[in-house]
């Protein structure tokens, strides 16, 4: 399949599997070869868009089964369970998917997941890992931005090349800054 078969059903790569199944069938619904009659001239081609359809649905399936576009739960689902406050399902679902599939969504989710527990140093180097890996996507930078902007004179902001013990400690001001970050990054995966 040449096109992208997210876009081929009207969806995000983080639409959860119901999502997915709902435009997979919507779409079915309307281009279905029985809903033409013999020799209209739109059978043909609400034919070919239908097998366009079955293909990108089953492509999906194809990457989600492998861990190449989500886990087999779907990147969305694992976003709906970090927004729920459901981080140990989450990073269960994140520890399924194979290492050699693990990609810049896969290292964003980790960071937000590793944020809430508290592992800022970790959290740092999974969200980095994220934007080197896709330096276009737009959440990944805005999320580092801000997590830069909330670690300013708190001590390290990433990338600055200074290094604290962020496990032990850590004052008062530093604990407030790190639950402050976490809330924000909460925020900007709802």
């Amino acid at each position: 399949m040449t096109k992208d078969p997210y876009k081929v059903l009207g969806i995000s790569q983080n639409a959860t599997d119901a999502e997915i199944k709902n435009a997979y069938r919507a779409l079915a619904r309307k281009y279905h070869p029985d809903n033409f009659a013999q020799g209209d001239p739109l059978a043909e081609v609400a034919k070919e868009k239908m097998q366009e359809i079955n293909e990108a649905y089953d492509e999906i399936e194809r990457l989600r089964a492998s861990g190449g576009a989500g886990s087999a739960m779907g990147y969305g689902e694992i976003r709906a369970k970090i927004n729920a406050g459901r981080f140990a399902d989450a990073d269960s679902a994140l520890s399924a998917i194979p290492e050699a599939n693990r990609g810049a969504e896969w290292h964003f989710l980790k960071s937000i997941i590793l944020m809430r527990r508290g592992r800022t140093f970790d959290a740092q180097r999974e969200l980095g890992l994220a934007c080197e890996l896709d330096p276009t996507n737009a959440e990944y930078q805005r999320t580092k931005e801000m997590f830069n902007a909330q670690t300013t004179g708190y001590g390290q902001s990433y990338g600055s090349g200074t290094t604290r013990n962020v496990y032990g400690g850590a004052s008062c001001a530093d604990l407030c800054m790190g639950m402050m970050c976490m809330n924000m990054l909460c925020r900007c995966c709802r």
